[in-house]
């Protein structure tokens, strides 16, 4: 009876988790009677119910007569989260740009001085090496592991811009009518860095020795795919015959994808923006004024967006690495 061992690092709802799993599984070819474990893995703070209703939902469709395993694991990847030489194939999808640790913001520094950028980009050296090496513990060798993150484009496009700047126009907004005070604007930051790939030269050029050696790299703009869901939406509203009701309809496609897509960024930095809002308040910060503000930002950020940014493509650039263990 043979086995193998799969494992996502951060998994967050698994809601990303099950379909590359399956098609590892399908690629493999393995037998029949393998015994196939599947290790989820986030930081402490990840809502595991979530994690846990979805790993059940995903087992109940399974048809195939393997037999499936699943473990959840309350453990930052930066950390060795499974036995060693236990784990035949790994990946993480968007994540590896966030951090595991910066230095807080000095007095009168920003997160968009190049001092600061400077130190975000060596802590991501750090940090991808230090997730290498401990992948290196667990993956055995001939294993595999596959990484998608979020990168800067080497054609120079940002990522989300229209949403990023309808965040900002609503930032800018709030304090000007003087809901959060500058302290909170200018600490605000999300601890992260898109890597470029000439960040990844000495990993693409020499891999970790004795380790890892990387087998392919690629460069690719994705796309939210609520843009399609939109344009399919508008498509059947333009079947419409009255010219007044299609156009309704029309605003409120166009304000459903402005809610989906806001809230989608909402969620990866909703905590941040909290955060910030502790250290500019001080004392005076509760956690019901700080939700009160919150739910301001992110109601004036999809307003902004419909205003400046109507039905614009949301896209993201990544870098996708497949790496080897020797």
């Amino acid at each position: 009876m043979g086995r193998l061992t799969v494992a996502e690092y951060g998994s967050a709802h698994g809601n990303n988790s099950f379909e590359p799993f399956s098609a590892i599984v399908h690629a493999m070819h393995v037998p029949e009677d393998t015994q196939v474990t599947l290790v989820l893995s986030d930081r402490p703070e990840n809502d595991f119910s979530i994690l846990a209703s979805n790993i059940a939902a995903f087992e109940l469709r399974q048809q195939q007569k393997k037999q499936l395993f699943t473990a959840m694991v309350p453990k930052s990847f930066y950390q060795q989260i499974a036995p060693s030489d236990s784990v035949s194939i790994g990946f993480s999808l968007a994540c590896l740009h966030h951090l595991e640790h910066v230095p807080p913001l000095a007095e009168g520094e920003s997160p968009v001085d190049v001092s600061r950028i400077s130190i975000l980009r060596e802590q991501s050296h750090k940090d991808l090496f230090r997730f290498l090496n401990h992948r290196a513990a667990e993956i055995a060798p001939g294993g595999a592991l596959v990484l998608s993150f979020v990168a800067q484009s080497s054609t120079g496009e940002e990522n989300y811009a229209g949403l990023v700047d309808a965040c900002r126009r609503a930032l800018v907004e709030m304090l000007q009518a003087g809901l959060i005070p500058m302290a909170a604007a200018t600490s605000f930051e999300v601890p992260t860095y898109n890597r470029k790939l000439e960040d990844l030269g000495e990993l693409i050029k020499d891999g970790v020795p004795g380790k890892w050696v990387v087998r392919d790299v690629a460069e690719k703009r994705v796309v939210h795919p609520a843009g399609a869901e939109l344009r399919a939406r508008h498509q059947t509203t333009d079947s419409i015959r009255d010219n007044g009701e299609k156009q309704k309809q029309r605003d409120e496609d166009s304000k459903w994808y402005a809610e989906t897509v806001t809230d989608w960024l909402m969620a990866v930095v909703s905590g941040y923006f909290l955060k910030a809002l502790r250290v500019g308040l001080g004392v005076g910060y509760t956690e019901q004024g700080g939700h009160t503000l919150l739910a301001e930002w992110v109601q004036r950020t999809k307003e902004m967006l419909l205003a400046h940014h109507r039905d614009e493509d949301v896209s993201c650039w990544f870098i996708y690495l497949r790496l080897e263990r020797l």
